[in-house]
C-alpha cells in the first residue's frame, strides 16, 4: 500500500490472518505455505514485536511484557515510551493495568482492546500520513 494509504499493523494482520485462514480452508495452503504467507506479512522485527504484543493482547487480554523483554532483547518502559504515554489515560480510566510484568485489560477494558491496542502501533502515530482503519466505537 503508497505511504498515504497505509494501514494499521493490526488491520494488515487481520486482513493476513483471514486471508490465510481461508486459503487453509479451501486447502489452498499447506503448513510451509502457510509459515511463509504469515511471515511474508510482517515486515521487520519492530512489526515483528509489535505484531506478537497485539496478538497477546486481542487474544488472551494481556501484554506478556516479561516475556517480550526475553523474546527481543528489549526493555519495554523504553522501547514503548511513548505507547505507554499513550495508555495512561485508559490506565487512569480503569480500563488497563500494570500488574506483575504484564499489562492488562479489566473487564471494562476488554470492551475496547482494540483500541488499548492501537497505543502499540507505530502506523498511527505518522504525522502527514493519513491512516485507514475501522472505528472502534
Amino acid at each position: 500500500m503508497t505511504p498515504r494509504g497505509r494501514t494499521t499493523l493490526a488491520t494488515d494482520l487481520a486482513i493476513g490472518v483471514a486471508g490465510i485462514a481461508a486459503a487453509v480452508r479451501d486447502r489452498r495452503l499447506g503448513a510451509a505455505e502457510l509459515a511463509r504467507a504469515t511471515l511474508a506479512r510482517i515486515r521487520d522485527q519492530d512489526d515483528q514485536l509489535r505484531a506478537d504484543l497485539i496478538q497477546h493482547l486481542m487474544c488472551q487480554g494481556e501484554v506478556p511484557v516479561s516475556m517480550l523483554e526475553r523474546r527481543y532483547a528489549i526493555e519495554f518502559r523504553d522501547y514503548f515510551r511513548d505507547a505507554l504515554v499513550r495508555l495512561q489515560p485508559m490506565i487512569d480510566d480503569g480500563l488497563v493495568r500494570l500488574e506483575g510484568g504484564r499489562i492488562l485489560a479489566t473487564s471494562r477494558g476488554r470492551l475496547l482492546l482494540r483500541n488499548i491496542a492501537m497505543c502499540f502501533d507505530r502506523y498511527l502515530d505518522r504525522p502527514g500520513i493519513p491512516v485507514k482503519f475501522s472505528r472502534a466505537i
